[in-house]
């Protein structure tokens, strides 16, 4: 079921949760992995994948992170399928030969037409989009939800994917798909005005539906505008959190002792622009880490994918 409280929405740690067909096939295979002592690796093109980082490293705080942000192709929304697949492989490429074995992306517009391509760039790889479908099918059969709405970029939306896979697996499911243009660079602009406008704008959309799930990892940070303009009745569902709550379930087979990690190196977080005084901001975040975000050469990136 799912737990309603005065911020947002989110999946509870319920068996049924974990057992979803989608996370069955890795189970065991991420047991194994996050034993390892090897950092887990993730990222986005922007800020959003940050809350992913953030959700992941309040459930796991013995593991160490390391993020890029591809803020040199920013936003993934405006390029080609092709640019996008191989931009992804570049990125995960990047994390394996930082000593990743799990790469996790962050990113709906990434993952989305990676899916559409059926390619998968790491090894072991995570996406969002296997987590908006757990979230979804939750909420489906466990709170008989008949209808959803997805928040995403209209590059995501493009895609095909959410709207081929819940037609196909959910055909009782009204799925209905908003695009929010403007979402990603309010955020990124972190101007409240420009953020409320945003919410605003696509309210007529969504302020009858029963439920909608962020469809990008930026949305996020929109919900406690959307918890003043929606029925507290409607479900808000972060697949970040719930993404989260899986290596939570994993948590317990850590020892302590086997991991022991310099705290200066538990988090490192990689960009490939000279100039990213937010991605250094969000490190405060991490009360107990000493660094900085480290600049990669964008040609450092190419080097890797080779």
């Amino acid at each position: 079921m799912f737990v309603q409280d005065t911020k947002r929405t989110i999946p509870s740690l319920t068996p049924a949760f974990f057992s979803n067909k989608i996370f069955t096939s890795i189970q065991e295979e991420l047991k194994e992995i996050l034993q390892l002592p090897t950092p887990i690796g993730i990222y986005d093109s922007g800020l959003g994948g940050l809350q992913v980082l953030w959700n992941l490293y309040q459930v796991m705080p013995h593991k160490n992170f390391l993020y890029f942000a591809d803020l040199h192709h920013m936003p993934y929304g405006n390029r080609s399928a092709d640019e996008i697949v191989e931009l992804s492989k570049k990125n995960s490429h990047f994390l394996e030969e930082q000593g990743c074995t799990l790469v996790i992306a962050a990113c709906h517009t990434s993952t989305t037409w990676l899916k559409a391509a059926h390619f998968t760039p790491s090894k072991c790889f995570l996406s969002m989009a296997d987590s908006v479908y757990a979230v979804v099918q939750n909420a489906v059969f466990q709170d008989n939800i008949k209808e959803i709405t997805i928040l995403a970029t209209q590059g995501t939306l493009n895609s095909g994917v959410y709207q081929e896979y819940f037609t196909r697996t959910m055909p009782q499911l009204t799925l209905r798909t908003v695009p929010c243009p403007h979402w990603v660079p309010a955020i990124e602009s972190q101007d409240e005005v420009q953020k409320r406008k945003a919410v605003i704008e696509i309210l007529h959309h969504i302020n009858t539906t029963p439920a909608i799930v962020y469809g990008c990892t930026h949305f996020s940070e929109m919900d406690s505008l959307l918890q003043e303009y929606l029925p507290f009745s409607c479900l808000r569902l972060d697949p970040g959190i719930a993404l989260a709550n899986i290596f939570k379930e994993h948590a317990q087979v850590f020892s302590s002792s086997a991991l022991e990690y310099s705290c200066r190196d538990r988090v490192r977080v990689f960009t490939n622009v000279t100039w990213a005084p937010q991605l250094a901001l969000f490190l405060k975040k991490f009360s107990n880490m000493q660094g900085s975000v480290e600049y990669i050469p964008p040609e450092k990136i190419l080097e890797c994918s080779l």
